[in-house]
């Protein structure tokens, strides 16, 4: 379908649908969210991309879902047949949001109700949400979030950036965790990268503001028990600006198996 007819069509379509996330299942399907008229839609095909099924709504209500390059729904599908949606939705006033999830438990006909998964209630900014999948199974959902910003604020103290947090699920997407705190002083609106570091850990790769307006990438060891196993500076560029830039950073990790045992990360 081309753009000047989605234009003038209603059809809800993957094609006529902005920024669309794609992921595939053990069995080859290929599954994507999309957004289109406040709702974040899931659909699959059979045939490498040549045709999709008929989308199927995730949220029952409409919502303003963060629908650009840097935050758009994400989605992946468990070796059950499980599927995992994560977005943003945005609230007011502008730069606010809440960490949404919804799951599908009969391979995509139905999705559960919608769920926030930041827990501090606060109308603040929690966005900006990456999902990933160990191979243990641990469902890990991380984000960049604002509520110690909005604590310095009350103490009239000062505070740089963001900060980072996650949530685990390690029943498939049935609960999560509390919320955890990585780091603070982060990148307002950058994306987060994950890779997986050993079975059931993974690593997290964001733009960190370093002093006072220096925005380089920093690195970390997550457990899905809610420990920071170590964090390092990933990049020294010198970047100095005091904007959010919008480019966050992305990488992925091999495990070269004639010579090494551990994962490389890029």
């Amino acid at each position: 379908m081309s753009a000047e007819a989605c234009l003038d069509s209603s059809d809800i379509s993957i094609h006529c649908g902005s920024t669309p996330s794609a992921s595939f299942d053990d069995n080859g399907v290929l599954w994507v969210a999309f957004v289109q008229d406040e709702f974040v839609y899931v659909s699959h095909s059979s045939d490498l991309g040549k045709s999709y099924s008929n989308p199927v709504a995730v949220n029952s209500i409409a919502e303003d879902a963060e629908h650009n390059g840097e935050n758009r729904p994400k989605i992946i599908v468990d070796e059950s047949g499980i599927i995992y949606v994560s977005w943003t939705l945005k609230t007011s006033p502008r730069f606010t949001g809440e960490i949404r999830f919804s799951r599908s438990i009969d391979n995509g006909n139905t999705f559960e109700e919608t769920r926030t998964i930041n827990d501090d209630g606060l109308f603040t900014g929690h966005r900006f949400e990456s999902l990933f999948l160990s191979e243990s199974g641990h469902l890990y959902l991380t984000w960049v979030d604002k509520r110690d910003l909005e604590a310095s604020l009350k103490k009239e103290e000062p505070y740089v950036g963001a900060a980072v947090y996650y949530a685990v699920s390690d029943d498939q997407g049935r609960s999560f965790s509390k919320n955890y705190r990585v780091a603070n002083h982060s990148c307002e609106c950058c994306r987060i990268a994950i890779a997986p570091k050993g079975p059931e850990n993974i690593a997290i790769l964001w733009r960190q503001v370093f002093g006072e307006d220096v925005r380089d990438h920093a690195i970390s060891e997550l457990s899905p028990y809610g420990d920071t196993l170590q964090t390092h500076r990933a990049s020294f560029d010198e970047w100095h600006i005091n904007a959010c830039p919008h480019h966050g950073p992305g990488y992925g990790a091999i495990k070269h198996l004639q010579r090494l045992s551990h994962e490389l990360v890029y």
